[in-house]
């Protein structure tokens, strides 16, 4: 029994030891990793705005994905060691109270063992010890008497339940806003967060990056619960209307109606009559443009000749351009737009601001 109770000290030691490790691993060493990653973090962020230039943004992103990485291990390493302290503890309680109940008993047994063993005689009386006499003997009266002492009080402890309660929920973390999807998901899964990931369409966050999540980032969410990751298809497109053939009026309806199709015009002829209709636009139809573009088209009658050499020039009748860009970059400087004036009323006006 006593060198049961030796060794259970020896443990109950050890386990406490063990927590003060865990203890420094959790709140001491894991957290500064992670706060001084974090501001590195941010320094770099502040470096790629300062300095756009695609080499130096894709070297400082490769840092900045090696710090990313250095506060998960960080984070797991503190996980880890808040468990490790939550087991320490609970067993060293554990072994207290056992400890305790061992060392009660092994008393109660000494002092069993210190009386004496009555015998009986052959006349059927039994002889009395000295210890025994003593216990016959009355006490005086101005002798002290004895006091009732309190039983030790035990602490209320945490159980185990209540220690890995903090565990049951976790907080969405910041820096995964304009992170890479991929490396989203490795950061949340190392985080053992549940998430799904949605698609839309963003004019300020890059192709694939996650623009937010809901619940939004910072919030705490319970270990189960499920959150949803925003990932940007980047800026949205639309296809250009076909407007080869129509009249002016349609043309330009259509092209407003079409997202903020911005129509500037050009005639081949001395003025743009009702007979005009567009015989050459760009860009394309069918093309994907991001909204509020602007679309050169030109006027003319139906036999007027348009086509594209195999160089890639383009002829219109008798005259010769380098190429349709070239050509509806003439257009979009020297065109017609159509403005309201104070009536509303939509008429012809120079692209540059000139009469």
């Amino acid at each position: 029994m006593k060198t049961l109770v030796d060794i259970l000290k020896i443990l109950v030691g050890t386990g406490g030891i063990g927590a003060l490790v865990s203890l420094y691993v959790f709140l001491v060493d894991t957290s500064g990793t992670i706060d001084a990653n974090e501001t590195l973090i941010e320094q770099k962020k502040g470096e790629i705005k300062n300095n756009p230039d695609s080499r130096h943004v894709e070297i400082i992103e490769s840092e900045i994905k090696k710090c990313r990485d250095k506060i998960v291990t960080a984070q797991i390493k503190k996980k880890r060691g808040k468990r490790a302290c939550c087991y320490f503890l609970v067993g060293t309680i554990l072994g207290g109270f056992l400890l305790a109940a061992l060392s009660i008993t092994e008393d109660k047994s000494e002092k069993q063992q210190s009386l004496p063993i009555a015998s009986i005689t052959p006349s059927g009386e039994m002889p009395l010890s000295p210890t025994m006499v003593a216990l016959f003997v009355p006490t005086p009266t101005n002798a002290p008497t004895a006091t009732n002492t309190p039983a030790p009080t035990v602490e209320n402890t945490p159980s185990p339940t209540e220690i890995t309660k903090e565990e049951e929920s976790i907080r969405i973390p910041d820096l995964i806003i304009g992170m890479p999807r991929e490396d989203a998901i490795e950061y949340l899964k190392n985080l053992e967060i549940n998430f799904r990931i949605e698609k839309e369409y963003s004019d300020t966050v890059l192709y694939d990056r996650v623009i937010r999540t809901n619940p939004s980032c910072g919030n705490t969410i319970k270990r189960d619960e499920l959150i949803t990751v925003f990932v940007s298809l980047g800026k949205e497109t639309y296809v250009v209307p076909n407007l080869m053939g129509m009249n002016l009026d349609n043309a330009t309806t259509i092209a407003l109606s079409s997202h903020g199709c911005d129509c500037v015009i050009y005639t081949d002829c001395d003025e743009l009559v009702d007979e005009s209709i567009v015989i050459w636009q760009w860009p394309k139809a069918f093309e994907k443009r991001q909204t509020n573009y602007k679309c050169a088209l030109l006027f003319g009658k139906a036999y007027t000749q348009v086509y594209i050499k195999p160089d890639g020039k383009l002829v219109i009748d008798d005259s010769v351009y380098s190429s349709e860009e070239e050509y509806a970059r003439f257009i979009l400087e020297d065109g017609w737009v159509m403005v309201g004036d104070e009536d509303g009323v939509l008429h012809l006006a120079r692209a540059d601001g000139y009469e």
